[in-house]
């Protein structure tokens, strides 16, 4: 992360929540005011994999990788709407989580291009609402760029968007996730975007034929 980030991103921890203690925190924003926030463990994915597993055969307690908000609507939330300027961001790029938003951010230097920004959903479903807060800011162009894994939510997203933005998919590589691409892997992802009912006649169907 850039040393901007964390004031950017709104990083902090808790020293007065006890469930917290091992959990770093994002305050998210909308209008400059806070609607929610994500707390995410200090602990590496592979520790929690192992934990689960434990935690399953009754040898130490579950410990939850995330600790989210419990009174957010995420579906209403749409993360780094602020980053997104009425009247000047034409084009916005919808990724999955925070991470994918800040090293989509640092690699294409979003931060000094007005007219494209990324967003991030909490997942790869958009709410009526969600659409409606790009719509609101003049969005015209969104840019799907979710995990391979989540073609079937890709299609519904991007069909239902249909009525309101221009939409593209970027299609990304099995191994390849927003949160870890380098600038050559976003230049192929972001060289090669698909249309919604091409992606749906040629990867929908093919996958269901498997």
């Amino acid at each position: 992360w850039r040393e901007k980030d964390y004031s950017k991103f709104n990083v902090g921890i808790s020293k007065i929540e006890q469930r917290f203690k091992e959990k770093i925190l994002f305050l998210l924003k909308e209008e400059g005011e806070v609607v929610g926030y994500l707390a995410r463990s200090k602990k590496s994915k592979e520790w929690h994999k192992n934990n689960l597993k434990k935690s399953k055969l009754g040898l130490e307690p579950l410990v939850l990788r995330y600790d989210n908000s419990k009174d957010t609507e995420f579906e209403r939330v749409v993360g780094g709407i602020d980053d997104v300027i009425e009247g000047e961001t034409k084009t916005v790029i919808v990724v999955e989580g925070i991470m994918d938003k800040q090293n989509t951010d640092k690699v294409l230097q979003l931060d000094s291009s007005p007219e494209i920004r990324c967003v991030f959903m909490f997942g790869c479903h958009l709410s009526d609402v969600q659409m409606y807060k790009l719509l609101k800011r003049g969005v015209e162009n969104v840019i799907l760029m979710f995990d391979k894994e989540t073609i079937q939510q890709t299609k519904d997203s991007s069909l239902k968007m249909l009525r309101f933005f221009n939409i593209f998919i970027s299609e990304l590589k099995e191994d390849t996730d927003p949160g870890e691409m380098s600038l050559e892997e976003f230049d192929s992802a972001l060289s090669k975007l698909i249309d919604p009912l091409d992606f749906f006649v040629n990867r929908i169907n093919k996958v269901s034929l498997k």
